[in-house]
């Protein structure tokens, strides 16, 4: 299962990457104005639905792109994100990337984050870690929160919330300095030590 998540996800980073290049999307709004849609996330959906479903005809399929899930009572759910960061890939920004999960009776068992601009690929599997391009990596040991990097995401959701802007605020006296580039590729950096936490309001 581990090789298949790693072929499509590497697969669809290249069809996504081939509409990113051209710049030649059509592109829409879905629940807010900052909430996009473009040609590539319904292509790229649309290549996971066919692929996962060619291989595993019996598991259920939900992606941001689908209205409705594929199979939903399935015990084996595949749970993607086409292109996380549109607003970056409308923009031509580099910071975009492709996620999938599969759950297992609504637990996780797998998980793919792909970066198709930098090649960079984690994957986290159940009792088994995180590999980075392949390799086991962990989270750093740093026992406090100064001077560290992390990522801070703020969403449409509350985004001045009292305890997420004093939690900002906080952190920031202590030293700690936040990114927040609007894909969650970088919340996969946690795992491998480069960043010590990832905090989102939504």
């Amino acid at each position: 299962m581990r090789e298949f998540v790693e072929k499509i996800i590497r697969e669809a980073g290249a069809l996504g990457k081939s509409y990113f290049e051209k710049a030649e999307f059509s592109v829409s709004t879905k629940a807010h104005r900052a909430d996009f849609l473009t040609d590539a996330d319904t292509a790229v959906s649309d290549y996971f639905v066919h692929a996962i479903s060619q291989a595993y005809p019996e598991h259920g399929i939900m992606t941001e792109e689908l209205d409705t899930p594929i199979r939903p009572d399935a015990e084996y759910q595949w749970v993607i994100d086409p292109i996380d960061g549109t607003m970056n890939f409308k923009l031509g920004i580099h910071l975009w990337c492709i996620l999938v999960a599969l759950l297992k009776d609504g637990e996780p068992v797998l998980a793919a984050a792909y970066d198709p601009m930098s090649h960079q690929l984690y994957i986290a599997e159940e009792g088994k870690g995180t590999t980075f391009n392949g390799q086991q990596v962990h989270v750093n040991d740093h026992a406090h929160i100064d001077r560290t990097m992390g990522f801070f995401h703020v969403g449409p959701d509350n985004p001045t919330h009292p305890t997420y802007s004093k939690l900002f605020a906080d952190m920031t006296a202590a030293g700690s300095r936040a990114l927040n580039p609007r894909t969650r590729f970088l919340s996969c950096k946690v795992s491998s030590g480069e960043i010590v936490y990832s905090i989102s309001n939504s």
